[in-house]
């Protein structure tokens, strides 16, 4: 017989040792699964927990938020809007998560690419999705992986066009600043809006 789904919100606590009993949270976190900033609650809750732990470095729950929430003005920056789309080309680590959050609340269309792949047929894959613009990993970024017009940001990269400094040019996640101008078609102010709902909340309670 089949193992019946188990509702994380429903089940035991997994956090007792920081006292953080997720069943409380369990309509702000399904609310929030509309726009895919649930990262934003978890941020509050338990912001120096460990949420990814790769090859190529920690992230606490409130610096996946963070980065995850600067990632998408960085792309709404530069000209991406919802239904666009975005390849990655990177291997497993932190980036990857950082990425699918903040292409999942700007309403993208991500494509990740095998790594393995030759960079022809990375290419291929690029102009395929239509991809407006591709993150990549600095050891996988040949010229061929894509064409001259789609814009780039690398990953550990060095000089102009980085990750890094794509997302250090953008604002972080601070619930207690004002909200974006509101945007209704657009998820990454119907996050920055979560946020703020949240923050007043938590300070009526």
């Amino acid at each position: 017989p089949m193992t019946p789904m188990v509702d994380p919100c429903s089940a035991p606590p997994l956090w007792d040792a920081q006292g953080v009993d997720l069943r409380a949270h369990a309509a702000g976190l399904r609310e929030r699964a509309r726009t895919w900033t649930q990262s934003g609650l978890l941020a509050r809750l338990m912001p120096e927990r460990t949420a990814l732990l790769t090859a190529s470095g920690r992230r606490s729950f409130a610096q996946l938020h963070d980065n995850a929430h600067r990632l998408a003005h960085a792309l709404k920056a530069r000209g991406l809007m919802p239904g666009d789309a975005l390849a990655l080309l990177c291997g497993n680590r932190a980036e990857f998560v950082e990425v699918l959050l903040a292409a999942l609340r700007s309403g993208l269309r991500l494509s990740p690419i095998n790594t393995h792949l030759h960079p022809q047929e990375v290419q291929y894959i690029v102009q395929d999705c239509g991809a407006r613009l591709l993150i990549v990993e600095q050891g996988l970024n040949a010229p061929e992986v894509a064409p001259h017009h789609v814009e780039r940001l690398v990953i550990d990269g060095k000089g102009p066009g980085t990750y890094a400094d794509a997302l250090q040019a953008q604002p972080g996640a601070d619930p207690a600043s004002p909200a974006d101008p509101a945007d209704p078609a657009d998820p990454a102010d119907q996050a920055d809006q979560a946020d703020q709902a949240d923050q007043r909340s938590e300070e009526h309670t």
